[in-house]
């Protein structure tokens, strides 16, 4: 038996069946493209941007962020996704703005 299977067996991990080499692969190539962008993959929320503009306006680039309320209002008035969630962003941006 392998110093590996001795340790999986002391741990409770013996009848775990072994890793497949592809998904570890994938693993692996995700964890390196996580890497290369530290900051995530996320973009900025019309919610919490309106959030900082109605509750912290002291913060640097106050200006930025109200700019991105406003060019971020969609032809109907509304704020957010097309899809329907619209009400929650479209109220914290409305009030943010006012």
């Amino acid at each position: 038996m392998t110093l590996a299977r001795q340790r999986a067996a002391a741990c409770g991990r013996a009848d775990r069946p072994a890793r497949d080499p592809e998904s570890a692969a994938d693993a692996r190539e995700l964890v390196a493209a996580m890497t290369l962008t530290p900051g995530g993959q996320s973009s900025a929320s019309v919610y919490e941007t309106a959030r900082l503009v109605s509750l912290a306006p002291w913060l640097t680039h106050h200006a930025e962020r109200v700019a991105y309320l406003l060019a971020g209002q969609r032809p109907d008035g509304a704020w957010g996704g097309p899809q329907g969630y619209a009400l929650v962003p479209t109220l914290s941006a409305t009030e943010a703005l006012l």
